[in-house]
């Protein structure tokens, strides 16, 4: 999970965002599909948007999810963001 803060969405500054990586589908033997929700609360209670991402991924570097949301982090709209447990 990531938790992010002060962020800017549809012109509205939300204080706190919570982005989780749902699913991931295998594309080829270097891509895969990751769904993300991202929530307004910790509770994911309150679900914002879902967003989709190819991202690249290797067998041998550990967890996919952990590929995942280490990719989302090099991204300009996640900049903010830390992973959180």
């Amino acid at each position: 999970m990531l938790s992010q803060s002060n962020l800017v969405f549809n012109g509205l500054t939300l204080p706190e965002a919570w982005h989780v990586v749902a699913k991931i589908e295998i594309e080829s033997d270097t891509l895969m599909l990751i769904q993300v929700l991202s929530f307004t609360d910790k509770t994911q209670a309150t679900q914002m948007r879902e967003s989709k991402f190819v991202v690249p991924y290797s067998f041998t570097s550990g967890s996919l999810f952990s590929q995942a949301y280490d990719y989302l982090l090099t991204l300009p709209e996640f900049a903010s963001a830390l992973k959180t447990a």
